[in-house]
């Protein structure tokens, strides 16, 4: 669907919908192509997105000046002080029903733009933020990763305090990662590396999130097994929030009632996200499951659905890998390619072979985040990689051939395969990689 057919067919239907009512058969053929032509286009071609620009309408990277369809919806954006939305590809007919009797009733305002949808159930719209990044989207991958650790982190706050939360801006943050990571998924997947220890719960829920997905992507899963699975994970230790935190902060080894009382989250998980709003079985499968392993020798001792069994799965190694790579007070970091040997080594009874292989197949011999020496002696970071070939990435220089830490760091293309001479130890340097991200 190209952007003008999009417009005349988004203002056809606003110009039907001002002269009969909703209801009427013009106007649910409308809708109901209008629909098509969006599931067809954010499938095929990713979120399509509309925002103001100098008074003018842009339309992805089209922009409409004069168009007189594009004025009507200029006028409505303006009158309700919203800069611009997107819409995902989990869009569905219902929403979009929805949405479009809100915003032609002026029930949409900017600054609650996003709140409002939520509130709605409408999780596959939502505003664009047209300042705080630079145009070549640079900062686009962190600005995901930290909404969506917000939104956790909220949606934690609400259980503290007793509250049931909503699951729809949860589903709206999955599905602006999903397109993080179609559309910089290595840049999307170094975050990885952020470590909230004040927050450990919620950085950590992201961050197998994150992990999972590139998983799912790299398995080729639907857009809605995807966010299933991006949900499920941000959610898979919220059972943790009622488990006492003077367990959860014990630096050593727990004893055996604490370990019996760790054991009980996945439960105390599933228990919550019952009592929400619109959770999908598989979700909630993901929290019960995702200490079962792939043996189904873990806990607790709970049947799985053939359908959900994958999903969990994939969970399970995210988990592990976030959970590796995490600096603990009995155990040092794993760097990610020592993460990715030690799933290997898990494969076939803790972790299911088949998706470990998928995420040591998408990240490479050298993944991103991994501190490396190169062949002139400079130490740098891998920040980046190619999408169609992951030998080749993007390199952080951080010192010198000599071995002295740069004033300013910069960036190089490599090649690993010729470029690389071997991986360094970031703590025997006193480096934090995530600081260099």
């Amino acid at each position: 669907m190209s952007a003008t057919a999009f417009l005349l067919d988004f203002n056809a239907l606003l110009s039907s919908l001002r002269l009969y009512p909703a209801e009427h058969p013009l106007n649910l053929k409308l809708l109901d192509r209008l629909w098509q032509q969006l599931h067809r286009q954010t499938n095929e071609q990713g979120p399509l997105r509309l925002a103001l620009h100098d008074g003018a309408l842009l339309i992805n990277d089209e922009l409409f000046s004069d168009h007189p369809a594009a004025k009507a919806l200029v006028n409505l954006l303006q009158t309700n002080h919203i800069d611009g939305f997107e819409i995902l590809a989990s869009l569905t007919p219902d929403q979009l029903c929805h949405f479009i009797a809100l915003f032609t009733s002026n029930q949409l305002q900017g600054d609650q733009f996003d709140q409002q949808l939520a509130a709605a159930a409408i999780h596959a719209i939502h505003s664009l933020e047209l300042t705080g990044a630079s145009e070549d989207g640079h900062n686009a991958p962190r600005t995901t990763y930290q909404k969506a650790l917000s939104c956790v982190n909220h949606l934690g706050e609400q259980i503290l305090q007793g509250g049931v939360p909503r699951s729809g801006p949860l589903r709206q943050a999955v599905d602006s990662m999903a397109q993080e990571l179609i559309r910089a998924p290595y840049a999307f997947f170094a975050l990885t590396l952020i470590k909230d220890f004040d927050d450990y719960t919620y950085s950590h829920s992201v961050n197998v999130a994150v992990v999972a997905m590139t998983i799912g992507q790299a398995c080729g899963l639907s857009a809605d097994r995807l966010q299933q699975l991006g949900v499920g994970c941000l959610m898979h230790d919220l059972g943790k929030l009622k488990i006492d935190s003077r367990i959860l902060r014990k630096p050593g080894p727990l004893s055996i009632e604490e370990y019996a009382q760790m054991q009980r989250h996945p439960l105390l998980g599933a228990d919550i996200a019952q009592a929400m709003d619109d959770i999908d079985p598989a979700v909630l499968a993901i929290i019960q499951g995702h200490h079962l392993h792939y043996d189904r020798h873990g806990y607790p001792k709970v049947a799985l659905a053939a359908d959900h069994a994958p999903l969990v799965d994939i969970c399970t190694v995210a988990d592990v890998y976030d959970a590796l790579t995490t600096l603990r007070a009995y155990r040092r970091p794993s760097s990610p390619r020592q993460a990715l040997q030690l799933l290997q080594q898990l494969a076939g009874s803790q972790l299911h072979p088949h998706y470990v292989a998928a995420l040591v197949q998408t990240l490479g011999d050298f993944p991103v985040g991994t501190l490396v020496r190169l062949v002139n002696n400079e130490i740098g970071l891998i920040i980046d990689q190619d999408r169609l070939d992951n030998q080749r990435a993007l390199v952080r220089i951080l010192r010198d051939d000599e071995g002295q830490l740069l004033t300013t760091s910069y960036d190089r293309q490599i090649d690993s395969s010729e470029d690389l001479a071997g991986e360094v130890d970031p703590l025997r340097l006193g480096i934090r990689p995530a600081d260099w991200l």
